[in-house]
């Protein structure tokens, strides 16, 4: 049987630490500072799998960030905590570029089996006595998802638009209204059909909505009160031969 901890203060995380004795300890997406005299206890330190090449974006919600931004590649380091907020020391990187109209939640599971393998290679340098070396160049603070960035914005081109609904799909999720009800945004790709901005409408079984230079098709969506459906789920029933406004 594996013990499992869950402290709720920095008195709390010595004492587990206390009890478990442990050489090394890693972290991922811990979500806390932690102090010195934590950081003192394993013999060998802490490691972080953090999904950015550091010091590029630091904080919670790198690769979200990222996307955000228009990034196409981004990457995986572990690297040694201090008590900075993803300042310490580097031991392994790799670099992972995203797949065209991959989220945030698709490029996450892809990096996550990254940073597992990064960690095994990590722990072999940490054996070796291989050194950490310290990070260099620009950073970024890759704050919090806020719930006022999740509405889509409406009347952006194709590619802005993209940028955000890749960037907070599929958790929490982009959402907008159409016909007073709430409807989350979990899957889409870009596309060439020209179609009004602003405006949902059903082409060959598919679902659209309008950009300023274009449109996105929807593939996944989730209506207020409903499960998950495909976009063409979604138009069966719905009379969207004529565009629809959103808001």
């Amino acid at each position: 049987m594996i013990p499992c901890y869950a402290p709720d203060s920095a008195d709390q995380l010595l004492e587990a630490l206390r009890q478990m004795q442990a050489d090394l300890v890693v972290t991922l997406a811990y979500g806390r500072l932690v102090k010195e005299e934590a950081l003192e206890k394993p013999k060998y330190g802490w490691l972080n799998i953090h999904f950015s090449m550091l010091p590029r974006w630091r904080g919670a919600a790198p690769v979200q960030r990222s996307l955000l931004a228009g990034e196409r590649e981004s990457g995986v380091t572990i690297f040694k905590l201090d008590v900075g907020m993803d300042t310490g020391p580097i031991y392994r990187q790799r670099s992972y570029r995203y797949g065209e109209d991959e989220c945030a939640s698709e490029a996450l599971d892809q990096m996550s089996l990254l940073g597992a393998d990064e960690l095994l290679r990590a722990i072999e340098m940490i054996e070796a006595g291989v050194e950490p070396t310290e990070q260099e160049g620009i950073s970024n603070i890759a704050a919090k998802i806020a719930k006022d960035e999740l509405r889509l914005i409406l009347g952006l081109k194709t590619e802005e638009m993209m940028r955000q609904i890749r960037a907070f799909t599929s958790n929490p999720g982009v959402w907008f209204i159409y016909n007073g009800q709430r409807m989350i945004i979990s899957k889409v790709k870009s596309s060439s059909e020209a179609v009004p901005s602003r405006d949902l409408v059903e082409h060959n079984g598919s679902l659209f909505l309008g950009t300023e230079d274009g449109s996105i098709e929807i593939l996944r969506i989730i209506p207020e009160g409903k499960r998950e459906m495909s976009g063409s789920e979604f138009v069966r029933g719905r009379d969207l031969k004529e565009a629809t406004r959103i808001e």
